[in-house]
């Protein structure tokens, strides 16, 4: 049925190795897996900034916010 046209031909290796839907499939995976680690990283890297913030930048902030109080009181 292939001679006839009614049947598709056997793919060939080659046409097996270059399947382009394989290539895509690859590369979506890929660029889930380096989405995840930016994520992750992004993530790490927040928590560490807060952190910092914190404790750099806290108590200032704590006391401008108290001293805004105290002013609106008086």
């Amino acid at each position: 049925m292939v001679f006839l046209g009614m049947q598709r031909a056997p793919k060939t290796e080659e046409e097996k190795n270059n399947d382009p839907l394989e290539a895509r499939e690859a590369t979506k995976n890929l660029a889930r897996e380096r989405q995840l680690y930016n994520h992750q990283k992004y993530e790490m890297d927040r928590k560490e900034i807060q952190k910092e913030i914190l404790e750099v930048e806290g108590y200032d902030i704590n006391d401008e916010m108290l001293r805004e109080r105290r002013d609106w009181i008086l």
